[in-house]
């Protein structure tokens, strides 16, 4: 909301008993009541619309942790780009939270180098639980790549598709399945279609048991503009399928050892992109 925001505070017969001037006084209040009567209290929060809201607590016993799980930067994303209008007043409050949890240690390289590196910043990046196996583990299809994905224009599954026919073009028997859906599922149809690669490369849509696949799967593609820290690259190798992805901020070049189990690619760049995945595809070894 913008300009002043009025907030009546109810008794329990439906009468007016007080009021906040601002939705932050609100949440304030609402965390104090909470609070109250316990020695210490810890307030885990990862909405970076609410943090400028919360903070300053002013209140020494009880202590708020902040979780940032996305990009903060806007285009080109390098450490010193403009400031995404929501992360700028986040960041304006870091010296109000007890501490700001990273994904990466790199965002927090990033942000220590625009603003200064101090004692409340840490990283703890998303783990995934690693599966069983199966009993019998099925074996691999030596031409099948996949990824899952919102079907948006942050995961720029264009390139996805783009690379994957020069896949084709060395390896035709190769197959891409991207699980996922979203708002692009038309135009990346249509892309499908226009490149010639209809039969070659499917939209498999939502499917509950898209993870399954990753034990068939050769190869797992992350062609994202930026991300966090994806769950689907962990969720790909725990799962035994290496992962050929885009040297993006955030989370692939701490997750993918490159050419060890997997391959990181220079931002942008599809020939590498498909290099890596006809290399995979061959020599799966």
């Amino acid at each position: 909301a913008s300009g002043r925001v009025t907030i009546q505070r109810l008794g329990p017969a439906g009468e007016p008993v007080g009021e906040f001037g601002s939705v932050g006084g609100w949440y304030r209040h609402f965390i104090r009541e909470l609070a109250a009567g316990h020695e210490r209290t810890f307030v885990f929060i990862d909405s970076r619309f609410l943090i400028p809201h919360l903070v300053p607590l002013r209140k020494r016993r009880i202590h708020v942790l902040y979780q940032m799980h996305n990009m903060h930067l806007e285009p080109p994303r390098r450490w010193d780009s403009d400031l995404h209008p929501v992360y700028r007043r986040v960041l304006a409050r870091i010296d109000d939270v007890d501490a700001i949890v990273n994904l990466t240690e790199r965002q927090r390289e990033d942000i220590a180098a625009r603003r200064g590196r101090t004692t409340n910043m840490f990283v703890v990046p998303n783990p995934v639980d690693v599966p069983e196996p199966p009993p019998q583990p099925p074996p691999r299809d030596p031409h099948r790549v996949m990824t899952m994905a919102r079907l948006e224009t942050q995961k720029r599954l264009v390139h996805a598709i783009a690379a994957f026919g020069r896949v084709v073009e060395a390896v035709p028997e190769a197959r891409l399945d991207i699980y996922g859906e979203g708002s692009q599922r038309a135009k990346l149809q249509t892309e499908i279609e226009r490149s010639g690669l209809t039969g070659a490369v499917t939209l498999r849509g939502y499917d509950p048991k898209a993870r399954e696949a990753l034990w068939r799967a050769s190869a797992f593609l992350m062609t994202s503009e930026y991300e966090g820290y994806p769950l689907s690259t962990l969720e790909a190798m725990s799962q035994g399928c290496p992962v050929v992805s885009y040297d993006i901020r955030y989370g692939p070049r701490e997750q993918v050892g490159d050419g060890v189990d997997g391959f990181v690619v220079p931002e942008g760049d599809e020939d590498a992109l498909a290099g890596r995945v006809v290399e995979l595809l061959r020599s799966p070894e």
